[in-house]
């Protein structure tokens, strides 16, 4: 098991990260903290061998893009609840899902995730 900390705009990321392996397949599982709260618990099965930048990279990215994912649907579900509409222009998600803090945040780290970063080798 492996442990990697990001911080983000004042936010303290965890990574609990770790391997699996049996007689047909191999993954990665992880474990997403924000400040020592779970945000997500993804996994993903290998069947031959992954090119990744550093170990746990794509597990990562998947963690980061579900939590990214359910926050976009909060979003648009909240507004659309508020203003009692049942669709929204394209623009108007744009606008609604650019002002948000917290989805910026989550845009960062994924991006630091996706960078190669020669300390976790």
């Amino acid at each position: 098991m492996e442990v990697r900390e990001i911080k983000v705009r004042g936010t303290k990321f965890k990574f609990v990260c770790e391997g699996y392996s049996n007689s047909r397949a191999w993954g990665h599982r992880v474990v997403l903290l924000e400040n020592g709260i779970e945000k997500a618990d993804v996994k993903i099965r290998y069947y031959n061998r992954t090119w990744e930048c550093y170990k746990f990279q794509t597990t990562m990215q998947k963690a980061v893009r579900e939590v990214q994912e359910r926050r976009e649907k909060r979003i648009i579900e909240d507004y659309k609840y508020d203003h009692n509409v049942n669709r929204l222009t394209k623009e108007k998600k744009e606008e609604l899902l650019k002002a948000d803090d917290y989805l910026k945040t989550y845009k960062l780290l994924e991006k630091r995730i996706s960078g190669y970063n020669r300390k976790w080798l």
